[in-house]
């Protein structure tokens, strides 16, 4: 992640990362998104030198911007609040995306005098700030709204967006060369969608903790709408007429639930005059009572239920789940099986870490038929949009032996249709229908007889099936000779063995399947219906000769069409034939007979075919890059050698650069081959924890002992609580068991960390002391202070 920074005339001061080597540094980050207000917040951590001080001090000024990509959108920031700890030498700066702009800015008490549509309020409450309206899916509908008191203008836009059928905020920048063009607030209906991501607990999720809340619960409503013309009291439902047999309007126009009071009534346990209904206020703007009962309905449905919050920590996001979006939450042990929606998440770039709160939820029952029954219905919507592929590989004969992603000297092709992966597999070649794509040599020209020297025979003719890969009809748009992730193949036969890089001399299919959730989205089909690829093999142009449909044997034709019926045609007349083997070459001509003599000279062999191209060498190139996606081979940094991981930089790249034996180079697409993981905490005593793995728990077991010495951890008498120590086991020992998230376990060495103290020896016994009263005829020549002395005769003198 890389931030610029610029000042309030929005010019670029600088820049800090989270994994260029040099320069200024993020040492950590938090971001947050909510989907009730819309915005975004922002806080790093950002520490300093002596030398870069004064920059960071620049930089970190309250007020100044932030800009930066995450993936195709552009974000923007407001600095709000900004620490420099001289201390640390760290700055920590908090920002948001609405900036001052609206979250200053105070807005008044407003009442409209007739019904508006939304943009009418957005853009009244932030005029002059710079936003626009972006995003505007609910353009047909107005309200007459009110509002009462001060709010900020954040708080009225969302505001406002609440009252137009709970519709949400969003806000967006259109960013160019480091300048912001535009300030969008975008309107929606509802934020995100449905990506069918399944997260499970200990696998893609670390912790869910279950906030359970009846604070807002209610059983009833007492409703009131909008005031019509001409009147000055509000709609209510008296007089309106409802009951769907859970949900009715009373005689007195309050709305109420008969199920909920059944299980939330005051008086379950007690007695009282009403019947124990919690009643809740509830109003919407409308001068409809149809509209406004349908509206209450709907709110009452979800205040009569326990409100439930799940709070996830995600070890990782899936890339194209984003704020608003639902995804599907297992917890196989707890039987929690529930599709959610993520309505807030919080980030951090530099720790890799992920937590969600998510609302909004649809339960699902953890009894075995239920779950089987909604894992169908889950899986029948994946099928009718999901993505199908059809994997091309090569190999040295029809039974796929060699079997290799290259057709570099490959004599057969492989074509396995349906797939749900674009990445193919080609550890079972079975999986593949085979078909030769490589002619036989040419026959040698025959000797000439006897008599005048025989003509030499004419040159056998090697033929080429050419295979290049696209993702467009006409193979101009990214085209490649050896990377088959593409949604074109395109062929060609010839009798020249190089490649042509001319798209145009291909003939070119589609062998991908319309792109899903996981690319990018293609048009919506009509009915939903799968799309399959079909394949032939004959041995004529038309297909009308050796048709078949799944033997390639020894065939010279192979035919495809696409259509929504899986089962393939045995019509030859709906695919498409292109010829994939070549001809042989011809035989020579006979020499005449010639008149008897000497024996003629042999006459020259044809020539034998080309040479296959070969791979001549294989380069490994490697970077280290803080991105976990966007690395291609145009990245800069690679390098032959392995780098070293850190915290920062923490993915390891890896790709490999062909060079063929005809000069020809080809390149695989990078991926990541290796994680730095953080290292673990230093316990109280043992060891720090091993690079790439962290800490699960921490058990501390406890002995008490009269032995100062050979305790070790098989000594009998271990116990996870503190025991006591005695004057007879004076020692208290100690060891600790640590767990690490990839199942193994370290074990500390036995410590004392406690010694009983004997009582110390009893001390002398001291002088004794004067007697309280003296008794004398005469008084003592030493008095203390405050002692008494008596005659003889008992008197007391003091």
């Amino acid at each position: 992640m890389i931030i610029y920074f610029a000042d309030r005339k929005m010019n670029i001061l600088g820049h800090a990362s989270t994994e260029l080597p040099e320069g200024i540094l993020i040492s950590d980050d938090r971001k947050e998104e909510d989907v009730d207000t819309g915005v975004a917040s922002l806080e790093l951590w950002i520490p300093f030198t002596k030398k870069t001080r004064r920059k960071v001090k620049e930089y970190t000024a309250v007020g100044n911007y932030l800009l930066y990509k995450n993936g195709n959108a552009a974000e923007f920031y407001t600095i709000i609040d900004s620490e420099s700890d001289t201390r640390k030498q760290e700055v920590y700066l908090y920002a948001e995306d609405a900036g001052l702009d609206l979250l200053n800015e105070i807005v008044g008490e407003y009442s409209a005098d007739k019904a508006y549509p939304v943009s009418f309020y957005i853009e009244k409450f932030s005029y002059d700030s710079g936003f626009e309206i972006g995003i505007n899916e609910i353009q047909n509908l107005t309200r007459k709204l009110k509002w009462e008191g001060e709010a900020t203008a954040t708080e009225r836009i969302a505001s406002v967006a609440t009252q137009f059928d709970s519709a949400e905020i969003s806000y967006s920048f259109e960013v160019e060369k480091m300048k912001v063009l535009h300030k969008y607030i975008n309107i929606h209906k509802k934020r995100g969608k449905s990506v069918g991501e399944e997260l499970r607990l200990n696998r893609e999720i670390d912790r869910i903790i279950t906030k359970q809340s009846i604070a807002n619960l209610a059983t009833a409503f007492l409703v009131t709408g909008g005031t019509p013309e001409n009147s000055e009291t509000p709609i209510t439902l008296k007089g309106y007429s409802y009951d769907d047999g859970d949900f009715y309007v009373t005689s007195s126009g309050r709305l109420e639930s008969r199920k909920a009071l059944s299980i939330w009534s005051r008086y379950l346990s007690e007695s009282g005059d009403d019947v124990g209904h919690i009643v809740a206020t509830y109003s919407y703007d409308t001068t409809s009572q149809k509209e406004l009962c349908a509206h209450a309905v709907t709110e009452l449905k979800k205040r009569c239920e326990i409100e439930v919050n799940y709070e996830v920590e995600i070890t990782e996001l899936p890339e194209n789940a984003k704020i608003g979006d639902r995804i599907n939450i297992v917890d196989d042990e707890g039987d929690l099986y529930l599709e959610a929606r993520i309505l807030k998440l919080e980030s951090s770039v530099t720790r890799g870490e992920y937590v969600a709160t998510l609302g909004e939820y649809l339960l699902k029952e953890s009894g075995i038929s239920q779950r089987i029954e909604e894992l169908a219905e889950q899986f029948k919507q994946i099928a009718a949009s999901r993505v199908l592929y059809t994997w091309v590989a090569y190999a040295d004969d029809e039974k796929g032996n060699g079997i290799s992603l290259f057709p570099d000297g490959k004599d057969y092709m492989g074509m396995a249709e349906n797939k749900l992966t674009d990445v193919i597999d080609i550890s079972d070649p079975s999986a593949f229908k085979w078909s030769l794509i490589r002619g036989a040599d040419g026959i040698p020209g025959k000797d000439g007889e006897k008599g005048e020297p025989g003509e030499a025979g004419k040159d056998g003719r090697t033929s080429y099936t050419h295979i290049a890969y696209a993702n467009s009809a006409d193979g101009t748009d990214d085209f490649n000779l050896s990377d088959s992730n593409r949604s074109y193949i395109g062929m060609y036969v010839d009798f020249t063995e190089t490649d042509s890089i001319e798209p145009s001399d291909y003939a070119w299919s589609k062998i991908k399947g319309a792109d899903g959730a996981a690319g990018t989205p293609g048009k919506p089909g009509v009915d939903g219906k799968t799309p399959y690829l079909h394949i032939a093999y004959a041995n004529s142009a038309d297909g009308a000769e050796g048709f078949s449909v799944t033997d390639s044997t020894d065939k010279i034709y192979i035919g495809q069409y696409t259509d929504y019926v899986k089962a393939d045609s045995v019509d030859p007349t709906k695919y498409s034939w292109t010829k994939i083997k070549g001809d042989k070459g011809e035989q020579g001509i006979q020499g005449p007979q010639g008149k008897p003599g000497a024996t003629g000279s042999t006459g020259p062999q044809g020539p034998a075919g080309t040479a296959g191209r070969g791979i001549k060498t294989i380069t490994e190139y490697y970077l280290i890059s803080a991105a976990k996606t966007g690395v291609t081979t145009s990245t800069s940094g690679w390098s032959t050698t392995v780098p070293t991981m850190t915290a920062t930089n923490k993915y390891l790249w890896n790709y490999e650069k062909f060079t063929f034996t005809d000069g020809t180079t080809a390149a695989t697409t990078p991926k990541i081959i290796g994680i730095y993981g953080d290292k673990g905490a230093t316990g109280a005593t043992g060891p720090q924890g091993a690079t790439g793995n962290g800490i699960k728990s921490i058990t501390n077991y406890y002995l008490a002992t009269a032995s100062g010495s050979g305790v070790s951890a098989s000594t009998s008498g271990w116990t996870t609580t503190v025991q006591a120590i005695t004057a007879s086991k004076k020692y208290l020992w100690n060891y600790e068991v640590v767990t690490y998230t990839n199942g193994s376990t370290y074990r500390s060495a036995p410590c004392i960390i406690g010694v009983y103290g004997d009582k110390g020896a009893t001390g002398a016994t001291g002088a004794t002391g004067p007697s309280g009263i003296i008794v004398s005829s005469t008084a003592p020549s030493n008095p203390k202070v405050g002692q008494l002395w008596q005659t003889a005769s008992g008197q007391p003198i003091k």
